[in-house]
């Protein structure tokens, strides 16, 4: 059983405010409700008050902006499947939305959700970041625009202050020529949290290289590796160097998923694969 609670359905983000400012106890945003629903039944978390976001139109949007692509904090991961502007564009963040969960899970759980949750092994945060993606935070006292890789403090903590209420985020528009992969390994076949998971993004126009990396430390990692892949040596020697300093950033543990020692090995692995995959000159 869960708790009891006051139900709130705003369509403004006055609204939302004036809900914080004028209830007590502990408040919880609905948008997807995957992780705070099993979070309520297992008494994880009992609110008081949930505000339901999902009556808000703009958090609902997908649409290209002048900074790029705007993903509302309503949007479902099924809906970045679904996309032709995602898909155009942003391929890496549908490929990243295949891996969260189930097809019934994605129809409900939001990329905000996903990112708001902060789990280390969040799908959506590797994909996101190597966009050089960009955090919208609304406040009655204004709005504040958060880099991804600041955004984690921790396991499940994030720089969100208790008035604050993400609309959506902003994902950079990089040149044509980019593109990207990512590769997640579970512990089991079909629906699983990730064991470790890794994106990575190259554009040769912009001379940008970048890694993201999910379940390797307790926060997302993001790694720019694009003064190595764009200096001197051979793609052999840049390799090396490139994995060496993923591994210097990341700080995995052992756990029911994944052993430590099989998590750096995979890092290695699957940053050689994707750079294989992002790079004509690679090995194939």
């Amino acid at each position: 059983m869960i708790n009891e609670f006051e139900y709130f359905k705003p369509e403004s983000l006055e609204e939302i405010f004036d809900i914080l400012e004028n209830n007590e106890g502990e408040t919880a945003l609905l948008a997807g409700g995957t992780d705070l629903f099993v979070n309520m039944k297992h008494r994880v978390k009992k609110p008081d008050n949930i505000i339901d976001v999902k009556g808000i139109e703009d958090f609902s949007k997908i649409e290209e902006r002048e900074e790029g692509l705007f993903i509302g904090g309503t949007v479902t991961c099924n809906q970045i499947i679904e996309s032709e502007l995602v898909n155009q564009d942003y391929e890496i963040l549908a490929e990243a939305s295949l891996e969260v969960a189930a097809h019934q899970v994605r129809n409900r759980a939001t990329v905000v959700g996903n990112l708001c949750t902060t789990s280390p092994g969040a799908d959506m945060f590797p994909g996101l970041l190597v966009l050089n993606t960009k955090v919208l935070i609304e406040s009655k006292n204004g709005n504040r625009e958060v880099p991804l890789n600041e955004f984690a403090t921790g396991v499940k903590s994030n720089v969100l202050k208790d008035n604050e209420v993400v609309r959506g985020v902003l994902v950079k528009k990089h040149a044509d020529d980019g593109r990207g992969a990512y590769i997640k390994k579970r512990r089991t076949r079909g629906a699983d949290l990730s064991a470790i998971g890794v994106a990575g993004y190259l554009s040769e126009e912009e001379e940008y290289l970048a890694f993201g990396l999910g379940a390797v430390a307790p926060t997302p990692v993001f790694v720019d590796v694009s003064d190595i892949f764009f200096g001197e040596g051979t793609y052999e020697e840049k390799l090396e160097k490139i994995q060496d300093k993923i591994l210097e950033n990341i700080n995995p543990i052992d756990d029911v998923r994944s052993t430590k020692k099989y998590r750096k090995k995979m890092a290695q692995v699957y940053t050689r694969r994707i750079l294989s995959r992002l790079w004509k000159a690679g090995d194939k």
